[in-house]
């Protein structure tokens, strides 16, 4: 069957020529900013075969442009850099307060990020001049119904006494059976620490009515110096120094969570 012949008196539309080159690539995007300023980035560094001090030049702007097109890539190097500042100070200020208490090998001090969703905290730095107490990695998270963790975090502070808690030398069994029955951590988990604590002082720390961390003091040994642990974080001038380190505490935490 032939097609129907179209009808002569119908409107006529012209076909719409294609737009010169100049237009097609503005339309294509290539004359946006970002990648007018990779583009430099590139000529900058082939040109550094002749000037070599253009080089590192021309990579930094062809990296700024690369963060201008893609804002993700931004925000990975933003956090990345912060949460890498924010374990730095961390860590320093933890060292600090560990010898400003007078504590030894026996001993750790760590801090601890609360996470809405789930609900758990994040452990974003660690001193103890027992190296393998500070390295230890430990759990990556810490639900917040376990431990002296979550009981500070509810309360404001959780104090544990070492003559109360099993020794984990003498009888391993019973000190699982402790920290299963009395903190509600599995024996599993119980098990595999690699530092066994008996004595604890955990405090949550906070800007105006905002818990924002959970500093853990623990020993293996009976005792701590509760009251100098007390009066020193109590201080106004380690006050100011933990809220200083508030903002980086989500970058971190975020880091830690994502793998950076």
């Amino acid at each position: 069957m032939l097609p129907k012949a179209p009808n002569l008196d119908d409107e006529w539309h012209p076909i719409e020529p294609l737009p010169a080159w100049p237009e097609r690539l503005r339309r294509a995007g290539a004359f946006s900013w970002p990648v007018l300023i990779e583009l430099a980035g590139t000529l900058l560094n082939a040109a550094s075969r002749y000037l070599p001090f253009l080089d590192v030049l021309g990579s930094l702007v062809w990296f700024a442009g690369q963060v201008w097109r893609e804002p993700t890539i931004w925000r990975y190097y933003q956090t990345s850099i912060l949460a890498e500042a924010g374990r730095d100070a961390a860590t320093w200020l933890l060292a600090i307060l560990y010898s400003t208490l007078g504590l030894k090998h026996t001993d750790r001090i760590s801090l601890y990020v609360p996470e809405r969703t789930p609900k758990r905290f994040t452990k974003v730095g660690r001193w103890s001049d027992n190296e393998r107490y500070r390295a230890s990695r430990g759990r990556p998270t810490y639900p917040m119904d376990q431990g002296v963790i979550g009981k500070a975090y509810e309360i404001g502070e959780c104090l544990v006494r070492g003559a109360e808690v099993p020794d984990p030398e003498r009888d391993f069994e019973a000190y699982v059976s402790y920290m299963e029955e009395q903190w509600n951590i599995p024996a599993a988990d119980v098990r595999g620490f690699t530092m066994r604590s008996r004595s604890y002082y955990a405090k949550a720390l906070q800007t105006g009515l905002t818990r924002y961390a959970v500093l853990v003091v623990e020993s293996t040994e009976e005792e701590l110096p509760y009251e100098r642990i007390k009066e020193t974080i109590s201080n106004e001038r380690w006050q100011y120094m933990f809220g200083a380190l508030k903002d980086k505490l989500p970058y971190i935490s975020d880091a830690l969570r994502r793998g950076i």
